[in-house]
């Protein structure tokens, strides 16, 4: 799921910030996997 989230946020810019926070909390990606995608900590 990192590839496809990594296109939606960076390249085709159909997810933020949020909805990936989302998508940490419901496990399809991990907080290392947020921060690679965003360069952003992500904090809960």
């Amino acid at each position: 799921m990192f590839i496809v989230f990594n296109f939606a946020f960076n390249s085709w810019h159909t997810i933020d910030t949020d909805g990936l926070k989302q998508q940490v909390q419901r496990g399809a990606i991990t907080a290392d996997e947020f921060k690679q995608i965003t360069n952003i900590d992500y904090v809960a």
